[in-house]
């Protein structure tokens, strides 16, 4: 038999239709049903890439050692600029590649925002207009608007060197802007002391429906504390958006042009043939054509395989040499300095070579276009088993010469690494199997980033400082797990949730650190 709480009549069957159960929670907690739900919101991306002239470059740096020192003193000019999850910049440094092809130094500047691009473009114009006018002006970039002139040549400016190459992104906190992961976060303080305060002898379902009362009750609940608080603690979000297959498909960074071109010769082809076979085979046109692009598509894949295999990875292996021991140690140390870090979030840059030839280019370019379709279906903020992951991007830069990987991670950059290694080695291996000094791999996806220590000496090896890095919450405690979880606190607020929901939703609470 069960225990009743004073203040909660409990609904009598754990049985009866959702609907009534919501409704018999309603009434209790005087939770509003049918309110507008919050919106989920999927952040945007800008990343503006500016050449710069070789002399300037120590300039450029010294004046992003200080807008860099600004934000760890809690004074930036970013903090102003509203909807900012993370930004940064970093510099690459100059190449000189095969055929004496010279990859000129540039400044990488990139953001994960909130709302639209052309509001966030203007908040940057306006709002952290010094901290701009610092970094590009004073003849740091030739083309950069002087300070007299108005706020839509900032704009300009950005545009025009907005980079639009191929790119593949993940987001581990997915459906959540700012200002929600902020509110979630106090919401889950507020609930976790409530917890706290109720006798621990009560079952799980009444201390679940107490704290519904607590969040509905107008005269001594939350509300009483915060009501903008105890609104929102009743407002759930929206679902995750619905996108067809070929929405996805289409949606994903483009159709560039060499896909059109293969998709025309595909076509055209089956064409061909079906004109041509189908009538000899007794087959129907749309049969024969099938039929056709299957067999090219095959084909494609099995000479391309064949070449990877065959020719080009066993002539890579021998061309593969792994850092010593004593230079990954001083490039390790000197990374956790200059990159600060630490507990929580991290950032993360790492920048290399695309291997010559074509056959590396278009697979490169394939397999970022393959993670970032599947990227966009993730809603659970797991990325092949790994949880660590805030916002990551792959882009290929300097006309796809070289490949740059920035990411915002909890953890040490080892354990990253090894979680890797661990969970995503195949997708890990199709990427960086593209680029120079990555362990040798079979196949594309075999061996590679599995074998740990070299892997960690390869990748470690080509990550560069990122010389300014903003993070929008309150502190670098936000981690992902954290985020999620308080989005789950939230959710299930929100529901009648089944009895294990409500086990994990306490656990969580009773976990809670503020």
């Amino acid at each position: 038999m069960r225990a009743e709480h004073p203040h909660i009549e409990l609904p009598r069957n754990d049985r009866e239709p959702r609907q009534i159960q919501l409704a018999a929670v309603s009434r209790v907690a005087g939770l509003p049903l049918g309110a507008q739900p919050i919106a989920w919101e999927t952040p945007d991306r800008l990343t503006v890439i500016v050449p710069l002239d070789p002399e300037r470059v120590a300039a450029v740096r010294r004046a992003l050692a200080v807008v860099e020192d600004s934000i760890r003193h809690d004074n930036s000019a970013l903090a102003k600029v509203a909807g900012i999850h993370v930004a940064r910049w970093v510099l690459l440094p100059s190449r000189v590649r095969e055929r004496g092809i010279e990859v000129r130094p540039s400044l990488v500047m990139a953001t994960v925002f909130d709302g639209t691009r052309e509001k966030h473009l203007d908040t940057l114009a306006t709002t952290a207009r010094p901290l701009l006018d610092w970094i590009y002006g004073n003849g740091n970039c030739p083309d950069y608007p002087e300070r007299a002139q108005i706020a839509t040549d900032v704009c300009d400016f950005l545009e025009r060197h907005e980079d639009h190459g191929r790119v593949a992104q993940y987001v581990g906190t997915p459906g959540r802007s700012v200002q929600t992961i902020v509110d979630e976060d106090r919401l889950t303080q507020c609930l976790a002391e409530f917890v706290r305060s109720l006798p621990t002898d009560l079952p799980n379902t009444q201390v679940f429906l107490e704290a519904k009362r607590f969040v509905g009750d107008e005269g001594n609940g939350l509300a009483k504390q915060d009501r903008a608080l105890a609104r929102f603690a009743q407002t759930p979000v929206e679902p995750p958006p619905r996108r067809s297959l070929l929405r996805r498909l289409l949606g994903v960074a483009g159709i560039t042009t060499p896909a059109v071109v293969g998709i025309v010769v595909a076509v055209a082809l089956g064409l061909a043939v079906g004109l041509w076979f189908g009538p000899l085979a007794g087959l129907g046109l749309g049969a024969t054509v099938l039929l056709a692009e299957v067999g090219f598509v095959a084909m494609v894949a099995a000479v391309w395989t064949l070449l990877l295999v065959a020719v080009v990875e066993p002539r890579e292996t021998l061309e593969w040499i792994q850092a010593s021991p004593s230079e990954f140690r001083k490039h390790n140390s000197d990374l956790r300095t200059a990159d600060n870090e630490g507990p929580g979030m991290n950032r993360m840059t790492i920048l290399t070579d695309v291997k010559p030839g074509r056959l590396r280019a278009w697979t490169m370019r394939f397999v970022l276009w393959l993670i970032d379709f599947r990227s966009r279906g993730n809603f659970e903020g797991n990325l092949q088993g790994v949880e660590t992951i805030h916002f990551a991007e792959w882009r290929l830069v300097d006309g796809g010469r070289r490949l740059l990987f920035s990411s915002n991670y909890d953890g040490s950059a080892l354990s990253y690494f090894a979680d890797f290694s661990e969970n995503a080695a195949p997708g890990v291996n199709a990427i960086w199997s593209n680029t120079e000094g990555f362990p040798p791999t079979t196949a594309l996806i075999g061996e590679g980033s599995r074998d740990l220590e070299a892997f960690e000496n390869a990748a470690r090896i080509h990550q560069i400082a990122t010389d300014v890095w903003y993070c929008g919450y309150p502190n670098r405690r936000f981690t992902t797990r954290r985020i999620n979880d308080n989005a789950r606190v939230h959710r299930l607020l929100t529901e009648f949730p089944t009895p294990s929901e409500v086990a994990e939703w306490l656990a969580i609470l009773r976990g809670y650190a503020a």
